[in-house]
């Protein structure tokens, strides 16, 4: 459950962050914002299963890294990601998830184009913190609860 609401989120972070400058080597940071897309989510636990849907939310990312004369960059990653809770169980639900991820990237930039635009590819792993916050689709009755987890994702923009 985890890991698909990561890597949809780092997907969709991927598409909408800026490269850094151009510049030969250096140390650079970087903000990026956008539109999170998720999976639907399993829930198991205590005799209790179902599945909830999440409605696309916002997605912020920090960036500091080092880019080498020879293409590569490495860069640590903070990021947030939320969303609202949308249906459980095919019911209208409330609630939200939050995921606040620390991530170590690789990343090649690839100098394909003759323009302003960069081309780049990599990945990156690390850690992620999930909270589900107020979750239910029964006035009263509702889920929180997190979970520390290993993450992961591919980036290409």
């Amino acid at each position: 459950m985890n890991r698909k609401f990561l890597l949809t989120s780092a997907t969709a972070m991927a598409l909408l962050t800026s490269p850094a400058l151009a510049q030969d080597e250096g140390f650079y940071i970087g903000v990026g914002g956008g539109i999170n897309f998720t999976h639907g989510s399993d829930i198991n636990g205590n005799g209790f299963s179902s599945d909830f849907d999440r409605n696309p939310g916002f997605v912020g990312t920090g960036t500091l890294g080092y880019k080498y004369s020879n293409g590569f960059r490495n860069e640590l990653e903070l990021g947030y990601r939320g969303n609202d809770v949308d249906k459980i169980a095919n019911a209208t639900a409330n609630g939200k998830t939050h995921a606040y991820s620390a991530m170590v990237n690789l990343l090649f930039d690839l100098d394909i184009t003759d323009t302003n635009f960069d081309t780049y590819i990599g990945g990156g792993a690390g850690g992620a913190l999930i909270r589900q916050s107020k979750v239910g689709a029964v006035q009263g009755t509702t889920l929180d609860d997190s979970d520390f987890t290993f993450a992961y994702q591919g980036i290409a923009g």
